[in-house]
């Protein structure tokens, strides 16, 4: 069962978004000039590979949507299309921070609607807009982290940032949205072995307009639906504030001991909400074993 969870979740993504970026941005050609590739190439091979890994493993995305988590494939291909809509029609800055406004605030709506009906309701639109600013918020500074710097460090810290998620949401008892995490760090993942020996890669905003609205749909299903409390998401957040600080004192060139340290200072602040879980699970756990007069019978 693991096994298979393995390779339809992450093994086979991976191949999938590893052949792809090869093939996308092939090697370059001793004495000649780099081309410059289209933009619009990661966004899609990001999709691609989620939607390889949706259908292995939940089968073809629904519709009409029957769950909040149905709405994370076509969040993928929304994405995609809006990535390809900024990089290929080189978009000016306001009109491209616009749609991630649009793409910030739809993926918050459809990602809550049962939430909008049975819990929130009269204050749905004040939840809406907050959880947006804070999507937009995060979305501008991997923006930022992927302007100063590609190669390397920006698929790294990418695949470093939503392992971390997975981890949460696993321990938040929410295996579907861990797995599905997982997909998604499969994709970044080769992104980043592929970096390795294609050192122009870039992933430019096309990619970010499909692991953004996706992240939304999924810390919003790991928290508000499963168990991934407050503290855990505050500090997931705040790792994108420790993104700063980790690419301030990486090199332009960095080394593996750079690169090593830039991935260690960005998930620090997770790290700790993933310990935080693992120690209240022990304390609770023990707890319930003080309680329990007949567990000394079992």
């Amino acid at each position: 069962m693991i096994i298979q969870m393995l390779l339809t979740g992450v093994v086979i993504p991976g191949i999938v978004a590893l052949a792809l970026a090869l093939f996308f941005w092939p090697a370059r050609k001793p004495g000649k000039k780099p081309r410059r590739l289209p933009q619009w190439m990661g966004g899609v091979v990001l999709a691609v590979t989620f939607l390889t890994g949706w259908v292995l493993t939940r089968g073809w995305p629904d519709w009409p949507i029957k769950e909040s988590t149905g709405w994370l494939p076509w969040l993928a291909i929304g994405g995609a299309v809006l990535g390809w809509l900024v990089s290929h029609q080189r978009l000016p800055g306001p009109t491209t921070a616009l749609l991630r406004i649009v793409a910030s605030v739809a993926a918050v709506w459809v990602s809550t609607l049962s939430l909008q009906t049975h819990t929130w309701q009269k204050a749905s639109w004040l939840w809406i807009i907050g959880l947006a600013l804070v999507l937009f918020a995060v979305w501008s500074i991997w923006e930022s982290v992927l302007d100063k710097r590609q190669g390397v460090l920006s698929p790294l810290l990418l695949t470093g940032f939503f392992s971390c998620l997975a981890i949460m949401a696993l321990l938040g008892r929410t295996a579907t949205v861990s797995q599905t995490t997982g997909i998604l760090c499969a994709g970044l993942g080769a992104f980043f072995v592929v970096s390795l020996v294609r050192r122009d890669l870039d992933l430019s905003q096309s990619t970010l307009f499909v692991a953004m609205p996706l992240f939304a749909g999924l810390v919003i299903n790991a928290h508000f639906y499963a168990y991934m409390d407050v503290f855990q998401t505050l500090l997931l957040l705040a790792s994108c504030l420790a993104l700063l600080l980790a690419v301030r004192f990486t090199p332009e060139e960095p080394q593996f001991a750079s690169l090593l340290l830039a991935l260690l200072i960005s998930i620090l602040p997770a790290l700790g909400g993933i310990a935080w879980d693992m120690l209240n699970s022990n304390i609770q756990t023990s707890s319930s074993e003080e309680e329990d007069p007949y567990a000394e019978y079992f």
